[in-house]
């Protein structure tokens, strides 16, 4: 979303001003430490995850329990 506000290239002081400050605080967001590990709760969200056959649609598909998967994000493992 940030992106999409900076980045006019303008000369005037303000524009340029605004600019600075958008591509400032995209860099910051980007420092931003992730607060848990993705691999992991994708390793966990795939441990939970089960197959289910769809007669109707004749579709092989693999599912999670959307309870399992809040309780996975709400105890998201931490980066070690």
């Amino acid at each position: 979303m940030l992106h999409g506000l900076g980045g006019c290239d303008a000369t005037d002081e303000w524009t340029d001003g605004w600019d600075k400050g958008i591509n400032q605080a995209i860099s910051d967001l980007d420092d931003i430490p992730v607060a848990y590990d993705v691999d992991k709760v994708v390793e966990q969200l795939k441990e939970c995850e089960r197959y289910v056959y769809d007669a109707v649609s004749d579709e092989d598909n693999y599912v999670i329990d959307t309870e399992k998967a809040i309780e996975i994000m709400k105890g998201a493992v931490k980066d070690e």
